[in-house]
């Protein structure tokens, strides 16, 4: 299983300077070709808005689009995302794949990106799903 993960809060990878927001508020995996995210028992909770709603969330799968509450502060997914390099708002030329190998051992590290084959978004070259038109990419 390819994963990488994000700590979101005050003090985390992801920092969202607010008062109502715990040091190590939450995580953001990359894995499996989705997102998913975990409350790590912070003080002010997280909810995902859904039809203008707060719904407390512990963990599971969100989507680029969500909005979710870390305590009062409010946050795309796609925002966050966008923070450390992975939001999907960088584009390539034609003929450019966004993958880029080791020409000593030829592998693929982790972060290194390659175009969906539906949507033409960038997305992880782990990812086995885009996360935004849901279309398989197995290489």
């Amino acid at each position: 299983m390819n994963k990488i993960e994000y700590t979101i809060g005050r003090k985390g990878d992801i920092r969202i300077q607010d008062d109502s927001v715990s040091r190590h508020h939450a995580k953001l995996l990359i894995q499996d070709g989705g997102y998913y995210l975990i409350d790590l028992n912070s003080a002010n909770g997280t909810f995902r808005l859904h039809s203008g709603k707060r719904e407390r969330f512990t963990e599971g799968y969100v989507r680029l689009e969500d909005q979710v509450c870390f305590g009062e502060s409010v946050h795309k997914i796609r925002e966050l995302m966008d923070r450390v390099g992975f939001g999907g708002s960088v584009r390539l030329s034609p003929g450019q794949s966004g993958v880029s190998r080791s020409e000593s051992n030829n592998h693929v590290s982790q972060g290194e990106r390659r175009r969906c084959l539906g949507c033409g978004q960038i997305m992880l070259v782990t990812m086995n799903i885009c996360p935004y038109c849901g279309k398989a990419n197995d290489s």
